[in-house]
């Protein structure tokens, strides 16, 4: 049977939301950084300057928005790469991975569509993810809050590696679609950042997967 790939970070879960939210909670909104000064010296609280001031000020030096490129290092100032991968993979992976919000009604949409491919025997759905350490229990969670019912989930190494295994994928990734074969097909949830990615069709959300006549066209007549 055919098989229906959907990448987990932009299509089922609001992933950068949740990055920037703890990226503010610990490099911005921090009560220990807010009462030091430039050159991270206790102050006394009158030598500070307003509280509203301080994070403008901190925002302005260490985000970049809107996130309108993959590398999520583009928009949230890290010394290094270790920094970054210590961030989200030790700090904050369960928070991050596991505590993200879904994207709205997109769990409904994902089980309605693999309803379609199973009552129809037209494809498999797999869930797919590029994850490493804890992330992997922490993502296994945001899926079992959510009541997932998906059978097959998928830890890759390299986003290009879904087509391996793959014939449709529905993503947000760029690598996603730039390793696309020629006999496959990609379906591309529209973002900022992946809008120079060509793709084979481009949704704004998964209600428009939710077509069985667009599942049998690419299912069964390609």
């Amino acid at each position: 049977m055919k098989k229906l790939g959907f990448t987990i970070n932009g299509v089922l879960r609001d992933f950068n939301s949740q990055f920037e939210k703890y990226y503010r909670k610990e490099f911005i909104k921090n009560d220990a950084l807010i009462k030091m000064d430039d050159n991270f010296y206790a102050v006394e609280e009158e030598e500070t300057e307003d509280e509203f001031q301080k994070f403008s000020r901190l925002e302005r030096e260490l985000i970049t928005l809107p996130i309108d490129t993959f590398d999520l290092m583009n928009h949230f100032s890290f010394d290094d790469k270790e920094a970054f991968d210590k961030f989200l993979y030790q700090d904050y992976t369960f928070p991050i991975f596991g505590g993200a919000q879904s994207i709205p009604r997109a769990f409904d949409f994902l089980l309605r569509i693999q309803e379609i491919g199973e009552v129809n025997k037209m494809f498999e759905v797999i869930l797919i993810s590029q994850e490493k350490s804890q992330a992997v229990t922490s993502t296994l969670h945001f899926l079992a809050k959510n009541g997932c019912r998906a059978r097959n989930i998928k830890f890759i190494d390299n986003y290009s590696d879904v087509w391996s295994f793959c014939d449709v994928v529905v993503s947000e990734t760029p690598e996603v679609f730039e390793s696309k074969p020629e006999n496959k097909v990609s379906i591309k949830m529209n973002t900022l950042y992946n809008q120079w990615s060509e793709s084979d069709y481009t949704f704004e959300s998964l209600s428009e997967l939710n077509d069985k006549d667009l599942l049998v066209k690419l299912f069964v007549n390609k």
